[in-house]
């Protein structure tokens, strides 16, 4: 029976350039079930998100403006399936004022 386990993530982004907030690790599939970004800052954040599935970039959201205490349940639509190396990418606008919430189902695959 494959091995699978649940884990969730966070992270506050402290700079503007693209922060790798998710890497499925070698041996393993992900579905990516939960990916929430929330603005702590006063005024709106811009926040760009892409998932790189198989070295190609996916655009996931593309300069979405966040207003103040805004949360963005990103995944509304459904999960996103990742494969071993395979990684999920975040930009903020503004330096330590997003914060990224990742949860993950892996399976091990061998």
């Amino acid at each position: 029976m494959a091995e699978s386990r649940l884990r969730t993530t966070g992270q506050l982004l402290t700079g503007t350039g693209a922060t790798t907030v998710y890497t499925c690790p070698a041996n393993f599939e992900a579905e990516v079930k939960l990916l929430y970004a929330n603005n702590l800052h006063s005024g709106a954040v811009d926040l760009t998100i892409k998932a790189v599935l198989s070295s190609t970039d996916i655009p996931i959201v593309t300069t979405c403006s966040m207003a103040a205490d805004e949360i963005l349940d990103v995944l509304n639509s459904g999960p996103i399936a990742m494969q071993a190396a395979d990684t999920i990418v975040v930009t903020a606008g503004t330096a330590s004022k997003l914060n990224i919430v990742v949860t993950v189902s892996e399976s091990f695959v061998g």
